[in-house]
């Protein structure tokens, strides 16, 4: 494909992420929450790698947004960029969410930790209930059983 082409389908692409980007009710709130870099890979099963779009939240006057009933401000906007080569999109991303968001790890770390409490706690409520049926019938056992 020649340049043309694949600059036109970007368009198409980024035109279309952008709409379903936007419609998420959680959209506005992204960059607030800490989301301000995205990175979205296209691929075509008979054209190939089309790119990966990166977008990233801008803010340059330095104020905050805000919305009112008879007025809003936006004091950024998501620029965007395509990056040709899968590679460097991903260093890119590796780049950025270690320099953006520098808890990723601990945050992961917490969650992993949580997720094998909960693992641990289900397991031993699971040997409990085995525990009781198995003493529920070794009791039952022993009431049909004459001891001399």
């Amino acid at each position: 494909m020649d340049e043309n082409s694949i600059a036109e389908i970007r368009k198409g692409l980024e035109q279309q992420f952008r709409y379903k980007l936007y419609k998420d009710p959680k959209f506005p709130f992204l960059h607030s929450m800490g989301t301000k870099h995205m990175f979205q890979g296209f691929d075509a099963q008979e054209d190939g790698y089309i790119g990966t779009l990166h977008l990233w939240w801008s803010n340059e006057s330095g104020e905050p947004s805000y919305h009112t009933n008879n007025k809003q401000f936006l004091s950024g906007y998501w620029k965007s960029e395509w990056i040709d080569d899968p590679k460097n999109a991903i260093m890119m991303a590796i780049e950025c969410e270690r320099k953006y968001n520098p808890y990723a790890h601990k945050l992961t770390e917490v969650f992993l930790k949580e997720q094998e409490l909960q693992s641990e706690k289900l397991a031993r409520d699971m040997l409990d209930k085995k525990f009781k049926k198995d003493m529920e019938k070794v009791e039952e056992e022993s009431k049909t059983v004459l001891w001399n």
